[in-house]
This record gives C-alpha cells, structure tokens and sequence, in this order.
C-alpha cells in the first residue's frame, strides 16, 4: 500500500510540473517565439522573464531552448547571453545537471571582460568546487576591467561563494 501512494505522489508531482510546462497555448508560445531578441530576452517584464518573475524557471528555461531553436539569426553575443540564461534558470530551478551544459556554451571566444571566468565560477559552485571557484573569482577580479565595486558579476560571484553550501537559488536570495 506504501509504495503504491509513493508511486501515485510521483505521478502526480510528474503530471503537475508537465501540466505547468504545458499550461501556454499554442498562441502563446507562438507569439513569444515571433519576438524579436530585445522583447524576448531583454524585457524584464516580458518575453521568457515573465515566467521567471513568476519563478516558474524551468518553464523560463524551456522557452529560451525553444527560442534558440527556431532563430538561427542570433549573433554570438546574443547566443552567449540567451545561452547563460538558459543555464542560470535551470539553475535557479535546482537542475544543475541541464545548466551546466549552457553555462558552458555561453562562453565567448573573445572575452575582454573576463566572462569565461565569471561563467567558470559559477559553474564551480553549481558542481560544489570551491577550489576551481575561488580561482575563477580571483581570474574575474583581475581580468575584469570594471572596478569591482561596481562589478555585478563580481559581486554575484562573492554572493555565491559566502552561500557555497546553498542551492543556487538561495544563495543568491541570501536565504
């Protein structure tokens, strides 16, 4: 009888999370995958951010692969940025194993901003590698031009390593 309950619990968790992932129509996701690039990822209202503001993540997540998907026109810059955020929502939504993979694709050839090292960071806390961390942050705090204290990425970095046991969703909520 116990494992019978375990089974329908999962089922029914399982039925929920594709029931939300499904939960836009057909519209919907048409009309958010017509955006343009500006309206789709750098609204911070709209395009994919509105799931995210609501944090439905891997739903965010979700639309951003499909996004990449149907516009092959994206320039490098673009790529690497929808490609971090692809990461960092799976990430916010606890399944590291899929953001990884993005995180790693958002990194550019050429990096005169110490990105990579930002992108490597964070890819060393979401695999809990505090040594490669703390080297990242040290190659992001001298390859960045920026004045660390006016630099987000920096400060995310630091966020995350004084939160290292958490999810990446709490320690960048500081809970």
């Amino acid at each position: 009888m116990r494992i019978l309950f375990l089974i329908l619990t999962t089922l029914f968790f399982q039925s929920a999370t594709s029931l939300a992932q499904n939960s836009l129509s057909k519209e919907e996701r048409q009309r958010l995958m017509s955006l343009d690039f500006e309206a789709f990822d750098q609204d911070m209202q709209g395009g994919w951010r509105t799931f995210a503001n609501e944090e439905q993540f891997e739903l965010a997540a979700d639309l951003i692969v499909e996004y990449l998907g149907l516009h092959q026109d994206l320039d490098d810059g673009q790529l690497s940025v929808m490609n971090f955020h692809v990461g960092q929502m799976y990430a916010l939504a606890g399944v590291n194993a899929k953001a990884v993979p993005y995180m790693k694709a958002s990194k550019k050839t050429n990096d005169v901003m110490a990105w990579n090292a930002y992108v490597d960071a964070t890819i060393a806390f979401l695999e809990k590698n505090k040594e490669m961390m703390e080297i990242k942050r040290k190659e992001l705090e001298v390859g960045s031009m920026m004045p660390a204290a006016n630099n987000k990425n920096l400060i995310l970095i630091k966020k995350l390593e004084a939160n290292f046991e958490k999810s990446y969703y709490d320690a960048i909520r500081n809970q």
